[in-house]
């Protein structure tokens, strides 16, 4: 039971790391997709 446990555990503190990368890539992807959009807004107001 114990080690059924821990596999448990280890399992999902792997899932949780996972799905942890993943969010920050896609928080700094539409981070860096904000900053181009409003890149050419700011290109399109002042040239």
């Amino acid at each position: 039971m114990s080690s059924l446990s821990w596999s448990d555990f280890v399992r999902g503190f792997k899932f949780h790391d996972h799905f942890f990368i993943h969010y920050k890539i896609g928080d700094i992807f539409s981070n860096v997709l904000t900053f181009v959009k409003y890149r050419d807004v700011f290109l399109l107001l002042y040239f």
